[in-house]
């Protein structure tokens, strides 16, 4: 999902600690993920679907300002023929490739200035099943078969959107058999507590490693280009934190 860029929240020790190691490890062993209730349907890391970097060959965003086109690939896998909603867009680097596999894409997104782009975007790409709603995930959801994002606290959190998904589901305005797909920033510190204080509930969870440290400094240094030779004052430009471009993920899976 798009991701505000912010200081590096520390993995630390304790509980957080156990579970990136237990993670790595148990995915060392079993090559598969953890939760484990249905393992069979855990996504193939090594060989996603489609390749984003090559269905989204001018991504407008970078890691970790969204989350990384080699999640995004591993999702394609888990989208196909599915109707998808993502919740907090940004630019739309992910969901423009979703939308090459899926039978519906649905962007939520709340920002107005992103969703201005992201709806020029859906425009020229052309496609029919790809839709942009630009209102906050909480004024109203279309039923889908998996709902998927990537947490940006305090306005977009993991708690709070699966407990509007599942009252939305007890409402009957959620299919049964919806799934909820989030992902996590393994040097994120709120994204490593929250998946260690769910672990329990998770169907499965897959490693995605990602390097995007490249395109990242790239970015900076066109962002840093447009600043200097744009004056534009219509919104403040912020470098992507590189050192967060490189590491890993983890893909959940949750049962509304």
């Amino acid at each position: 999902r798009g991701h505000c860029p912010g200081p590096m929240g520390p993995v630390g020790c304790g509980p957080a600690l156990v579970l990136v190691v237990g993670l790595l490890a148990w995915h060392c062993a079993e090559g598969q993920g953890i939760g484990g209730q249905q393992p069979s349907l855990a996504p193939n890391v090594s060989q996603p679907l489609a390749n984003c970097k090559d269905l989204v060959r001018r991504p407008l965003d970078v890691a970790p300002i969204r989350s990384p086109q080699a999640v995004h690939s591993v999702l394609t896998t888990l989208f196909k023929g599915k109707a998808v909603v993502e919740i907090g867009t940004r630019t739309g680097d992910g969901a423009a490739c979703f939308a090459q596999v899926a039978s519906s894409v649905v962007a939520v997104e709340a920002d107005p200035y992103y969703c201005s782009h992201l709806t020029r975007r859906m425009r020229l790409l052309k496609l029919s099943n790809f839709r942009v709603q630009c209102t906050r995930y909480q004024s109203g959801l279309p039923d889908a078969d998996i709902y998927t994002w990537w947490q940006q606290q305090p306005l977009l959190s993991n708690k709070e959107v699966m407990a509007t998904l599942r009252e939305r589901k007890a409402a009957g305005q959620v299919r049964e058999g919806a799934r909820a797909i989030v992902v996590y920033d393994r040097k994120w510190g709120q994204d490593v507590r929250d998946l260690h204080s769910t672990q329990s509930e998770a169907l499965w969870v897959v490693p995605v490693p990602f390097n995007e440290a490249a395109l990242c400094s790239r970015f900076n240094a066109q962002a840093v280009h447009s600043r200097v030779t744009t004056q534009s004052g219509q919104k403040k430009i912020r470098l992507a934190p590189c050192q967060r471009a490189k590491g890993l993920f983890w893909v959940a899976a949750y049962a509304i």
